[in-house]
């Protein structure tokens, strides 16, 4: 028999926000509303990039700053109404926005806004207009506590996100960030949502190019798509290495973008509408929630400060954690168990074997164990927690045919073992209450 061992003896450090989300929780141009499901999963983060796509007209910077030529310092220069509506929804829900400045990608042959600012001072200055507005009650604005701004996205995908040579972004982001920092030293700001780290050029020359100007980079934010946490977890290392090879080691990592996805399925596989919906489909069922478990712990494992999934938004074919009418799924269930160990707040240590993936955490009365089994085969696994005082522990199993259904509760004294049943791309959640 296989055996997974939690030592909650030890701790290993806190449990990150990695249950982010991008967009939501109000979408299809407020036809959906998911704000109860967002705050059941304690969604701790949203990102604002891709909203209400296709049309997106709010967040992005074209929309609330419409003529480039007017004047940043005057409040009527601005258009804020439908991106109050997009923060406030947020705010609302217990999440904090994750703010991208910059535009929505541009999939059309005829792009309109993914181009260098014409003055890139002046561009500072918009953002800036932007961020008085909601955190500084700036033009009827409000004061929310909204962190992270992140300069553009995706600067190395062309021409879909940026229709110029990447030391034009280089220089963007070296003219802008120090400029905000100024303004908003206690604000968090970064960039560049690289498309790709295996873009090795660009990521080198990005960070090269902030060591040389000792820009500001309180955070580096990249994406990834695939669907191998093995991969992931490559992909997380080579940031820690990237980051520390240009002595940025006090910069956030954070991913925010990412989801269940073959690499080649972008280009030109994308349009092999079979594989296109084989995927999508498990993006949302117990193959979905496996590997978003997965993934969430590969990256609290290996020093990811952040994360935000892609994508809330249900009319969004990238949107795992919610049908097209807004009904949760099996992977939003992967959200909401996360949520569990996010609140215990200290993670443990969990060993498992091939194909396993673990989280532990615990406070002064409560513990917690989710387990993913995303390629290990299906057979019965040894679970020994290992460190407690007695008390109750319920066991709880996410796989093709259950949702987190209660499938043992037992009284404990000191350590204990379960030996379920867990089948290939399923899910474990222990909750254990503590006398």
């Amino acid at each position: 028999m296989n055996s997974i061992l939690v030592d909650f003896s030890r701790q290993t450090g806190s449990i990150k926000p990695l249950h982010g989300i991008n967009n939501g929780p109000v979408s299809n141009f407020g036809f959906v509303d998911t704000s109860a499901e967002y705050r059941a999963a304690g969604i701790p983060f949203v990102r604002l990039h891709d909203c209400q796509y296709p049309r997106p007209d709010r967040v992005d910077i074209p929309q609330i700053f419409p003529d480039f030529n007017a004047d940043p310092e005057d409040p009527a220069s601005y258009q804020f109404a439908l991106t109050d509506s997009v923060i406030s929804s947020i705010v609302a829900c217990g999440a904090q926005p994750f703010y991208r400045l910059g535009t929505s990608i541009e999939h059309e042959q005829v792009k309109k806004y993914v181009f260098p600012p014409k003055d890139y001072e002046k561009w500072a200055k918009i953002c800036a207009g932007i961020i008085r507005h909601y955190t500084q009650g700036w033009a009827d604005g409000f004061r929310y506590p909204i962190t992270y701004w992140e300069i553009w996205n995706e600067p190395d995908l062309t021409p879909e996100m940026w229709v110029g040579t990447p030391e034009e972004y280089f220089r963007l982001y070296t003219t802008v960030a120090p400029l905000l920092k100024a303004w908003f030293p206690d604000l968090k700001i970064g960039g560049c949502a690289l498309c790709s780290v295996w873009n090795r050029t660009f990521i080198n020359g990005f960070l090269s190019e902030v060591a040389r100007t000792n820009a500001p980079l309180d955070f580096f934010s990249w994406h990834w798509y695939g669907d191998s946490p093995e991969q992931l977890r490559d992909t997380v290392i080579q940031v820690k290495s990237d980051l520390a090879a240009h002595g940025l080691t006090g910069a956030e990592s954070i991913c925010d973008e990412w989801n269940y996805m073959r690499g080649t399925m972008w280009v030109p596989a994308r349009r092999e509408k079979h594989i296109r919906r084989e995927f999508y489909e498990k993006q949302r069922n117990h193959v979905g929630a496996s590997f978003v478990a997965a993934c969430m712990a590969v990256m609290q494992e290996n020093g990811v400060d952040l994360s935000t999934h892609y994508d809330g938004q249900p009319h969004m074919m990238f949107c795992s954690i919610f049908d097209r009418c807004g009904i949760e799924t099996k992977t939003y269930r992967a959200f909401e168990a996360f949520h569990k160990l996010y609140q215990l707040k200290n993670a443990v240590p969990v060993q498992t074997p091939q194909g396993f993936y673990g989280l532990g955490a615990m406070d002064e009365g409560r513990a917690g164990v989710l387990l993913s089994n995303f390629s290990a085969p299906g057979e019965n696994y040894e679970v020994t927690c290992r460190g407690l005082r007695g008390g109750r522990a319920k066991l709880y199993v996410l796989d093709a045919h259950r949702e987190m259904e209660l499938l043992q509760e037992l009284y404990f004294e000191g350590d204990f073992t379960v030996d379920p049943v867990l089948l290939t791309n399923s899910l474990l959640l222990l909750q254990i209450e503590l006398r």
